[in-house]
């Protein structure tokens, strides 16, 4: 969800909202985060509007330019299991969704 999306105003928010419905916005598993985790396309708090069970930053932190994942998106998503993925870390994520039990995830990475 999102990837190379932009959401740094709040009517973009509210545009995601309406196109995905309440009730698939209340329940979102994973996120990557809207432009590789940049300051730019993303406003305070929004990660808190999206609550994802994860969030997955597409960005190699190691590179001092252009500078992603941004501290300050990092900083807002650190509630919600962020994750970093690149060209040499990847993730790993497992799931388990049988009928009759709870819903089971591990993410493994960094």
């Amino acid at each position: 969800m999102t990837g190379d999306g932009v959401l740094k105003m709040s009517s973009e928010l509210d545009n995601l909202k309406k196109y995905f419905g309440s009730a698939r916005m209340a329940d979102i598993l994973a996120l990557q985060v809207m432009h590789h985790g940049s300051k730019y396309n993303w406003h305070r708090g929004i990660a808190k509007h999206l609550s994802p069970a994860f969030s997955i930053f597409s960005a190699d932190p190691s590179r001092l330019r252009p500078g992603h994942p941004s501290p300050v998106v990092l900083a807002d998503f650190n509630p919600f299991n962020p994750k970093t993925a690149d060209l040499h870390e990847g993730i790993l994520i497992y799931a388990r969704y049988p009928p009759s039990s709870t819903f089971k995830m591990t993410v493994e990475g960094t």
